[in-house]
């Protein structure tokens, strides 16, 4: 065949029907079912389907568990819901069981929350102010994973939220986390707020906005006879952001049997069982206002009354400090005074680093005055300073050794009666100020002086926060002047003070040194002299105590001597 034979080109028909492209008539059915439904996404919302849809979003967002019981809303204004809640990891709420507001669906899709007239029935929130973790974490930061704020980073943004809103039959729970160093578990302070109803007149939380609220405070939620009212104006910063140097304050907060432990929970200086201990279980009459401008906001305790308390505290919040600070600053001693009964817990120990006495005190109160106090609002309060007054009133001191066999030394009491010769079971303590300053954890004793028993006994020295002693006793006693004639200096020894609050120790063999060979040595036999009387007492009361115990039991078991007639 020729390579070069040309064949005639094919026939094109044109009578053959043309097939159309499908991808516009696709595109048209989607854009028409996407048409559809945005225009009736609200009644989709109100579905089972719909509301699975909102759950999924929320669980996500705030890494929570939702559930939502009704749901309606439109495009144009006014949205219902029944028996929200969510409830994240740390078994922390926050919920409602009716809302009805005017706010749109297209103001939910875009985050802003304009709800005009609302009410809001049954509202719960339980807010942890420190989860107790290694971060110290609040319920904002652990349900949005933000982290918390740190020196020169940037504010966060304030949720766009105005309106009138009405609350009935509300709860707020606040708690706040400690872990225990033996069990390692966390362990929480709480206070509720129930039957709390109310109104927010919120034009912007940028902006100046009102509040008043009124309800009962309490521990279990179930108490109805304690009462507080609060009602005040507030402004959280500007352009839509949290600045706390335009955070504004004007408030005030009244209440009549508010539990004690709303102090560790708002304030983290003290523990709840000091808290119980030292002012009782209720406030029985709390008045307090906050007051400023710019970051800086004064709190004025004017009364927090209890059987066991009366304190009256003018601190100076600086929210523009990072962290937050706290100040006091008294023209008068009674500007900022606490009386309390002395507590058992860790505030005890704390006092103990001023008057090492108290861990032996039977009972009394403890007053202290704050002349001037500047401390940042953390667990590292001690880094801050201080200048003050501790006194204590109608305080015996329980004087006991350490027990037989016992590695540990004897209290403080009992060491100081091997000096003074004061042999009584429970000596007293006057009452008299003992001055002191702290710097950045170093408590500093203005040198003072005070009768203990038959003694007088003068103060120096320096303590720390974590209880180490580095003090001097001055002692000056009629019966060891009586017993060792050589000695005429006041006081007549001085004896180092060492060890901790919890184990304190006179070093005698210190006090004896300066002392010439002949007076030393009768000092010497004078301090085991009161020791054995010491010991001679407490079997003489153990023996006491014992037939006292017997005697009891055996007058459990004999019957009862006829009635004469």
């Amino acid at each position: 065949m020729d390579e070069e034979m040309n064949f005639p080109n094919p026939v094109v028909r044109t009578d053959l029907p043309v097939k159309k492209p499908k991808w516009p008539k696709i595109l048209i059915g989607l854009a028409a079912i996407g048409f559809l439904c945005l225009v009736f996404l609200p009644q989709i919302l109100h579905t089972r389907i719909g509301k699975r849809l909102i759950r999924a979003r929320l669980e996500s967002r705030y890494n929570a568990d939702v559930a939502i019981q009704d749901f309606s809303t439109s495009w144009f204004g006014g949205t219902t819901a029944n028996q929200c809640w969510i409830k994240s990891g740390n078994g922390g709420t926050v919920g409602f069981n009716a809302l009805k507001s005017e706010i749109s669906l297209w103001k939910l899709l875009r985050d802003k929350y304009p709800l005009g007239n609302c009410t809001i029935d049954g509202l719960i929130v339980d807010y942890v102010l420190d989860t107790g973790d290694d971060a110290h974490r609040d319920s904002y930061e652990k349900i949005t994973g933000a982290l918390p704020r740190a020196a020169g980073a940037p504010t966060s943004d304030l949720a766009q939220l105005s309106g009138k809103i009405t609350l009935t039959n509300s709860q707020f729970n606040l708690s706040r986390g400690k872990t225990d160093p033996n069990s390692l578990n966390v362990v929480f302070q709480n206070i509720r707020f129930t039957n709390v109803n109310g109104e927010f007149n919120i034009p912007a939380l940028d902006q100046p906005w009102t509040y008043k609220l009124s309800g009962t405070p309490g521990i279990t939620g179930l108490e109805r006879d304690q009462t507080f009212e609060s009602a005040g104006t507030l402004c959280l910063g500007e352009g839509s952001r949290l600045v706390p140097s335009k955070i504004a304050v004007d408030a005030a907060f009244t209440g009549q049997g508010v539990p004690t432990d709303m102090v560790p929970v708002l304030l983290p200086l003290i523990s709840g069982e000091d808290a119980r201990a030292a002012f009782g279980p209720t406030f029985d009459r709390l008045r307090l206002t906050l007051k400023g401008t710019g970051g800086l906001l004064k709190l004025e305790i004017s009364e927090a009354a209890s059987a066991r308390c009366q304190a009256h505290l003018q601190p100076t919040i600086n929210l523009n400090a990072t962290p937050m600070t706290l100040a006091i600053v008294s023209k008068d001693p009674a500007d900022n005074l606490i009386a309390a009964a002395i507590p058992p817990g860790p505030l005890r120990s704390a006092m103990a680093n001023v008057n090492p006495f108290v861990m032996s005190a039977l009972g009394g109160t403890a007053v202290l005055r704050i002349e001037s106090l500047d401390i940042p609002l953390t667990k590292f309060w001690t880094i801050g300073t201080g200048k003050a007054e501790l006194e204590l009133h109608d305080v015996k001191l329980a004087v006991r050794s350490a027990g037989a066999g016992s590695n540990e030394s004897p209290g403080l009491p009992m060491q100081l009666a091997e000096v003074t010769g004061d042999i009584s079971a429970a000596p007293e303590l006057q009452a008299m100020p003992l001055p002191f300053t702290m710097d950045n954890g170093v408590i500093t004793l203005t040198p003072s002086t005070m009768a203990i028993g038959q003694a007088q006994v003068n103060f120096s020295g320096t303590g720390t926060v974590d209880g180490k002693l580095r003090m001097k006793l001055g002692v000056t006693s009629r019966a060891l002047a009586a017993a060792v004639t050589e000695l005429t200096a006041d006081p007549l020894l001085q004896i180092p003070l060492l060890g901790t609050v919890d184990a304190p120790r006179l070093d005698f063999e210190a006090s004896l040194r300066p002392l010439a060979s002949e007076p030393a040595r009768k000092v010497k036999e004078w301090f085991v002299t009161q020791l054995l009387a010491l010991r001679s007492r407490e079997a003489e009361e153990s023996r006491r105590n014992e037939e006292k115990k017997v005697q009891e039991k055996l007058n459990g078991f004999l019957p009862e001597s006829p009635a004469k007639p």
